[in-house]
């Protein structure tokens, strides 16, 4: 929103009405306009955080448990060997994740700012 308005003044906001709308509905359809166009970047900020979060807090839990079976005993440090060729594996699949994320992030933020423009 800021760059459109940076950009094109007060008249962008009147992109938020749509063509052939009703004068008397126009206070009511501006404001909730404002609102999905707001909510847009948000909702991505806080798919993006829960998707980080989830991965790395994954990979916390799955670290401490091997910690603590390296700790236990012999017994426990070969189930402790098998966890870490699956954190192995996890650490790939966050990277992989990550990197889906970065692009599905860039389409986005291209999209809301082709629709602003």
């Amino acid at each position: 929103m800021l760059v459109g308005t940076t950009l094109f003044g007060t008249s962008f906001l009147g992109s938020f009405i749509p063509k052939g709308t009703p004068l008397a509905l126009t206070p009511i359809l501006a404001p909730i306009e404002i609102v999905s166009y707001s909510a847009r970047a948000f909702s991505l900020g806080i798919r993006l955080f829960s998707n980080i979060l989830a991965g790395h807090t994954l990979l916390a839990i799955l670290s401490g448990f091997i910690l603590a079976g390296i700790e236990s005993g012999l017994g426990v440090i070969i189930l402790s060997c098998l966890a870490s060729v699956v954190f192995s594996l996890l650490v790939v699949l966050e990277i992989a994740v990550s990197g889906i994320q970065s692009y599905v992030f860039g389409v986005l933020v291209g999209s809301y700012i082709e629709g602003t423009v």
